[in-house]
């Protein structure tokens, strides 16, 4: 799986946090709709999450947000990468981080931009 997530709730920086996320996410649903009508297939399952928390909850192994043991496995055990939009727009300039292995991956898409 690649998961694209964000919280639900306003930690800091108020519309900027998640409300951004939550937009990018929206957009990102109805992109991949689009193109599944035209026949495109993703390569990996993608699953878009509304709240971050599902990570600390596989890790804590709690029932929070519905999440059943079960599904706190498959995730665990399939997910290839977790992509956390919840500040996804904010301010005049480009900012992104991720893990070392992605930094290639980020400079060319971006130069596509």
């Amino acid at each position: 799986f690649v998961i694209l997530g964000n919280h639900r709730d306003a930690w800091t920086f108020g519309a900027v946090d998640p409300n951004s996320g939550n937009a990018a996410l929206l957009e990102v649903a109805q992109r991949l709709g689009e193109l599944q009508k035209r026949g495109w297939q993703p390569r990996r399952t993608i699953i878009l999450y509304c709240a971050i928390e599902m990570l600390r909850i596989m890790a804590l192994n709690d029932q929070q947000n519905g999440l059943k043991r079960t599904d706190r496995e498959i995730l665990a055990s399939r997910a290839v990468a977790y992509l956390n939009v919840d500040n996804a727009v904010g301010g005049p300039g480009f900012h992104a981080s991720a893990t070392p292995q992605l930094e290639e991956l980020i400079k060319r898409a971006t130069q596509k931009v």
